[in-house]
């Protein structure tokens, strides 16, 4: 079991704040805003992996990497961070959706950078993972690799099928790292 610290509910509520505040009735927003962020969404990610639930639990956060696939807002690396992570590479279609423009990646780099200012190292792209060897270098390893409600047809993509997420971690994965496919 995963129980969250008062911090973490904090910065729940500054990033639903800070989300409400630059929505303008997008549609690509109403889920993100509409969700519970830290007990439904986040406690979720987490929690689909034992290896990751034993990784909090133990608290020894050593691990530093992350890659987010269908990364969004990039809401759960505020999280993540205070797990030891300092690294992130985020992919997501943003407006390659075809709903338009919708500020959603100036958004989440808005997000990345008030609420995690001391990462060592961020990335955020707009593109479908499937071409991610142009961004990543095959040698290349992360400590987490994840996905989270990616598996499905949404707003005309076509999700992350569980066989391209496979083989990313495959390629990509950190010996001892944790893998998590959260569709």
């Amino acid at each position: 079991m995963i129980k969250f610290s008062p911090l973490f509910y904090n910065i729940e509520k500054d990033i639903q704040d800070f989300l409400k505040e630059r929505n303008r009735n997008y549609s690509l927003w109403y889920w993100a805003l509409a969700t519970p962020l830290l007990d439904q969404r986040f406690y979720n990610l987490v929690t689909t992996s034992d290896k990751m639930i034993d990784y909090i639990n133990e608290g020894n956060f050593t691990k530093k990497t992350v890659l987010d696939l269908g990364c969004g807002f990039c809401p759960y690396w505020p999280f993540l961070k205070e797990y030891g992570f300092n690294q992130f590479v985020g992919f997501d279609l943003y407006s390659l959706r075809g709903e338009g423009r919708q500020m959603y990646l100036d958004t989440a780099k808005e997000l990345v950078w008030k609420f995690c200012p001391d990462l060592l190292a961020s990335s955020i792209y707009e593109e479908d993972i499937r071409q991610i060897g142009k961004f990543i270098e095959p040698s290349q390893k992360f400590d987490l690799i994840f996905t989270k409600n990616t598996n499905y047809q949404k707003l005309g993509s076509t999700g992350i099928p569980r066989n391209i997420f496979d083989d990313i971690v495959k390629a990509h994965l950190a010996e001892d790292g944790i893998a998590i496919y959260a569709g």
